[in-house]
């Protein structure tokens, strides 16, 4: 670079930090005036958001986002991988996996209750042999050779399989097959493996709707078709290669997922949040019980003499080290038989160091609770239920917990009886009326044209909980109905039963005991006086 070169950039330069200082001025004078305008109050205040701003402490946080469907396309297979692993192979995920089937489908599955009815001489009346029709017929269909089109899993089991993918993969597929001639009702289920609906799978259709991720979306961003591979592409299949996508209708495939955003096209397994806390813990773990292993193995190391001090002797492939051990190994290490409660004495020169390695040591179980208790919370269940320790847990704490956690499962219960299991009864006594299958104890069938009075009445209810001290929550139940504070109906329910049932039921049991002239329990006593003496807190009141 010539001198003339020089020295024009640095006039350039100059010209610069001049322009600049002189802009930083006028800036500044502006705030001046400004701030003599302002109250006195806000002169010296500069309103800002601390995330928002970027220091030495913040340097490495995000600053831009990229939007949920463009996430799922680049890594949705990583992380689905990666939860399966998690559920197959630690103790965490699998029992996540459980907690996830029995509270959320609970054990025998939702409950179908049909209470259609109609007004009678202006009073609601249900129509009992309508409804009777309807459940008996459903139960019918929820047997394995009639609602499975592999005849392998009845109803409940579907449910609870559905609800654990969802759990595991983030979403589930379900197509519902219409017209089939395996049962009476005409209509089955079949569970597909979330792989068939491809995420590399986008383009254009014929009518111009966007594709993406196998997923055929309207204008409007509804889902009206979905593009499903032929077999698994996972599954190691000769010509899996060659397969092709076969467009199904949305009207006939059930696609659900807990959606995070608003325009979200797929679902995100839901140990998401946990699943980097969980690697970390298993390596912490796999990296201590290897230290442990090493340290239980090895307990010293012989060493010999050097050259020319005492006991010195030159190496040979036989005599080497003889003197102190039993063997060598293909490498040139001695090995020696330990026997316990022995002392030997080393030849003249030769030493030995002990190796005794102090970990894992106390910090283990602390780093390990810590990490349990962050995935519990990640997961949305009581620390106690995850990981199966009762250790520092008491009645409040518990109670705390699992009140919080059972919101959660009802929130999930409520959410898959909305996209799932509803959809497949109205769409079951759909079908099912229009083949004539439901038929009342007359024997006449259920007419379809009161399709919208027999969809109105039906509901599922989920399973419930007992409380871990029910004598206090049967008090609390009587004294809230007495006070008209909630009725029999719900507090039946909300423990996943029915009422009318258990009101047949008694009157069943009377009659059998009538029948046997038997007389059962003591004498007649006040049951609300019985509770509440053995109720401490109301012990304590008196």
């Amino acid at each position: 670079m010539s001198d003339q070169d020089k020295a024009n950039r640095l006039a350039y330069k100059g010209s610069t930090v001049l322009r600049d200082w002189n802009a930083k001025r006028e800036l500044e004078k502006k705030a001046v005036q400004t701030s003599a305008q302002m109250p006195a109050v806000f002169r010296n205040t500069r309103r800002s958001f601390n995330a928002g701003g970027v220091s030495r402490n913040t340097a490495s946080w995000i600053t831009a986002d990229v939007a949920l469907n463009a996430l799922l396309e680049a890594q949705l297979a990583v992380i689905r991988a990666r939860s399966r692993s998690l559920a197959q192979n630690t103790a965490t995920g699998r029992r996540f996996m459980t907690l996830v089937k029995n509270n959320v489908a609970g054990p025998a599955g939702f409950r179908l209750q049909s209470k259609c009815g109609d007004y009678r001489s202006g009073k609601w009346a249900l129509d009992k042999q309508a409804n009777e029709a309807i459940e008996t017929g459903w139960a019918k269909w929820c047997k394995a050779k009639n609602c499975d089109i592999t005849g392998q899993f009845d109803f409940a089991t579907i449910t609870r399989m559905v609800a654990e993918g969802a759990a595991k993969d983030g979403e589930f597929l379900v197509r519902e097959i219409i017209g089939t001639k395996a049962n009476a009702f005409r209509y089955q289920l079949q569970l597909l493996s979330i792989e068939r609906l491809d995420i590399n799978y986008r383009g254009v259709a014929s009518n111009g709707n966007n594709i993406r991720m196998g997923v055929e979306k309207d204008s409007t961003g509804k889902p009206v078709g979905y593009y499903v591979l032929e077999r698994n592409p996972n599954d190691a299949f000769i010509g899996n290669s060659m397969q092709k996508h076969v467009r199904i209708d949305a009207t006939d495939i059930i696609h659900r997922f807990i959606p995070l955003d608003p325009e979200q096209t797929r679902g995100v397994p839901w140990a998401h949040a946990v699943m980097t806390g969980q690697n970390m813990l298993h390596l912490f773990e796999e990296a201590a019980v290897g230290n442990a292993v090493v340290g239980a193995q090895s307990m010293g190391f012989y060493v010999p003499p050097a050259a020319g001090e005492n006991g010195y002797a030159p190496p040979t492939e036989d005599g080497y080290g003889a003197e102190v051990a039993d063997a060598m190994d293909a490498d040139g290490n001695l090995m020696k038989d330990a026997v316990g409660g022995a002392f030997e004495t080393l030849p003249p020169g030769w030493d030995f160091k002990q190796f005794n390695p102090a970990y894992p040591a106390t910090a283990f179980d602390p780093f390990v609770q810590s990490r349990k208790r962050d995935m519990a919370a990640g997961l949305d269940v009581a620390h106690h239920n995850l990981s199966g320790d009762m250790s520092g847990v008491n009645y409040s704490s518990a109670r705390i917990a699992e009140l919080s956690e059972r919101d959660n499962w009802r929130a999930i219960q409520n959410w898959l009886i909305s996209v799932f299991a509803q959809r497949v009864a109205e769409r079951w006594l759909e079908i099912s009326l229009l083949a004539g299958a439901i038929v009342l104890p007359t024997g006449s069938a259920l007419p379809a044209t009161r399709l919208d009075k027999f969809i109105d009445g039906l509901s599922f209810t989920g399973r419930g909980w007992d409380w871990v001290d029910p004598l206090k929550e049967v008090n609390a139940s009587k004294i809230a109905i007495d006070e008209g504070l909630t009725t029999r109906t719900q507090v039946v329910a909300s423990k996943g039963g029915d009422f009318e049932e258990n009101v047949i039921e008694l009157e069943r049991e009377q009659e059998l005991i009538a029948e046997h002239n038997l007389t059962l329990g003591g004498k007649a006593t006040d049951p609300a006086s019985t509770l509440l003496q053995e109720d401490p807190v109301s012990q304590e009141k008196k």
